[in-house]
């Protein structure tokens, strides 16, 4: 074998060769430990092969989450490329800032890790720069990619009417301005009013910090006279205060309530397994690799709805 064909398949320029002969190299070139020059590289190819990923300084918007990034930085090591972070205030968003920030990085496209609150200054850079760039869990026509929140709504509730639930309310313990609440309040809808079922929804407007009283507006639920079989809770926070209540009130989960909830694992912090729809948490974060890889290609990235990644638990049964 040619020291050409060797830098060829290791410059990556090897496409003309069989994909034995491409497996050979890349295995010799690993036994020996050869790493090619970062910058040799991005001189050759025009690419740094790296992507950066812009989260807030603000926790709460921006998902943080360990499946997600193993599912980006497996795809993206993959195709050779590698993940850098960036955490950013908002005023670090601005024009001038975001038309140079993939320069500084060394980056060649940008994963916006914002899923609420998005800074407009952000979203105008990217629009007037023309800077390759996809948005985590984030519903928009394209450059996208986020869990189906209305699908999910509507199979945890047909599961309940499945079992033989007539009376299922939608409980969400505080606003959130993301719209998978919407989406899994609508989904569960749906679902209700196909089956001529009447839609009940427990949406408090109180701050996540008023949790005395969204354990009021629980008790005055279940204490009510004809009060739900069933619960779907928008996520943990909203479900777990029902099981102090449902013991308060001398309710039996599930053989006198079922509950449901949504996840990116199963719910299990304050007793039983919760049965819990999962949210495609890896997968999100393979997908979203995917688009930006395809985003600093110049290719087509229409936004991409994922599915739930099943339901575990044992907090469902028929009605009493």
């Amino acid at each position: 074998m040619s020291a050409d064909t060797v830098w060829q398949i290791l410059g990556g320029r090897g496409q003309r060769y069989s994909l034995v002969t491409q497996a050979r190299v890349r295995e010799a070139a690993e036994v020996l430990g050869y790493r090619r020059n970062a910058g040799a590289l991005a001189i050759s190819t025009g690419r740094f092969r790296c992507l950066a990923m812009v989260t807030s300084t603000s926790g709460d918007r921006s998902l943080w989450n360990a499946e997600l990034f193993d599912g980006l930085e497996r795809r993206l090591r993959g195709e050779g490329y590698h993940l850098a972070m960036a955490c950013l205030a908002d005023d670090q968003m601005q024009d001038s800032s975001m038309a140079k920030f993939l320069t500084e990085r060394s980056a060649d496209g940008l994963i916006l890790n914002y899923v609420h609150q998005v800074p407009p200054e952000a979203e105008a850079a990217i629009a007037r720069h023309r800077l390759p760039a996809v948005w985590i869990n984030r519903k928009l026509p394209s450059a996208c990619c986020y869990p189906d929140d209305l699908a999910a709504g509507h199979d945890a509730t047909l599961a309940l009417i499945a079992l033989g639930h007539r009376r299922i309310a939608y409980l969400s313990s505080h606003p959130t301005p993301h719209t998978s609440d919407a989406d899994r309040a609508c989904g569960y809808a749906r679902a209700m009013t196909a089956a001529g079922l009447p839609v009940r929804t427990e949406m408090s407007p109180d701050s996540a910090d008023k949790r005395d009283a969204w354990m009021r507006r629980l008790r005055a639920l279940l204490s009510s006279k004809n009060r739900p079989t069933a619960l779907v809770a928008y996520g943990p926070f909203a479900a777990y205060p029902v099981l102090r209540v449902a013991q308060e009130l001398g309710l039996r989960i599930p053989e006198d309530l079922s509950l449901a909830t949504f996840a990116t694992g199963v719910a299990c912090e304050c007793g039983p397994l919760l049965t819990t729809w999962l949210i495609p948490i890896e997968a999100l974060g393979a997908t979203i690799a995917e688009l930006a890889l395809a985003a600093v290609a110049g290719a087509a990235t229409p936004a991409r709805i994922l599915p739930f990644a099943g339901v575990v638990g044992a907090t469902h049964a028929p009605p009493p």
